[in-house]
């Protein structure tokens, strides 16, 4: 979504329609689903859309927050580093972990230049 952004605005404004901004938060855990008999759509509760709730705010407009629990499984992972940067950016208060460290996601500095070098070829 952070690399479509411009250009998913860009159409809606060649439709005369308003640009969009997002903030996007992810964790892991689990997460309950109820679906009401009166309803069509489908609920998410539980102590992982908590968190994300929390961490939300700490996103920058059109950006992305990840919290720690998520943070330890992508990192398990080294190939993502090649492509993703991963910074502490703060913390937030869950009441049942007193700090819970959030951080942000980017693309790493090789893949921006990558693709900005890309562009100006293109």
């Amino acid at each position: 979504m952070k690399t479509l952004h411009k250009s998913i605005n860009a159409k809606l404004n060649k439709e005369l329609l308003p640009s969009i901004r997002y903030r996007k938060s992810i964790d892991y855990g689990k997460v309950e689903i109820a679906k009401s008999i009166s309803s069509t759509t489908c609920d998410l509760f539980g102590p992982t859309v908590n968190i994300c709730a929390k961490i939300n705010s700490k996103a920058q407009s059109n950006g992305i927050v990840i919290g720690s629990d998520f943070y330890i499984i992508l990192k398990s992972f080294p190939i993502l580093k090649k492509y993703y940067e991963f910074k502490l950016i703060g913390e937030c208060s869950t009441g049942i972990k007193q700090s819970y460290p959030v951080y942000t996601v980017n693309k790493s500095k090789a893949v921006q230049k990558y693709t900005t070098n890309r562009n100006v070829k293109q």
